[in-house]
């Protein structure tokens, strides 16, 4: 029931740029303490890491679907910073995004 609710708040939220770990808790009803201890046990990854992985993964989706720059690609998938994604999704993925657009 919890997995569920935390995927579906973030399902709900992960465009908006806004949506941050204490706005989490609120959507949660939960302390950061509380949520960060459920979510790290249960998927292994503190709420930080899931919410920018959930947005990573989304931001591949939409550049399989639609021909984005990498500018429309960070701002639909709720990062604020171009650089930062850039920067997240090479560490995640082991490439830029430009190159996986390029895959695709």
């Amino acid at each position: 029931d919890f997995l569920r609710s935390l995927f579906n708040k973030l399902e709900e939220k992960w465009q908006d740029p806004d949506f941050d770990i204490p706005e989490y808790c609120q959507a949660m009803a939960m302390s950061q303490s509380q949520l960060y201890r459920k979510t790290t046990g249960l998927t292994g990854m503190s709420c930080n890491v899931l919410l920018k992985d959930f947005r990573l993964e989304k931001a591949k989706e939409l550049m399989k679907k639609q021909h984005y720059n990498i500018s429309q690609i960070t701002f639909e998938s709720g990062f604020t910073s171009p650089s930062y994604f850039t920067k997240c999704f090479k560490k995640k993925y082991g490439m830029l995004p430009m190159s996986y657009i390029d895959l695709h």
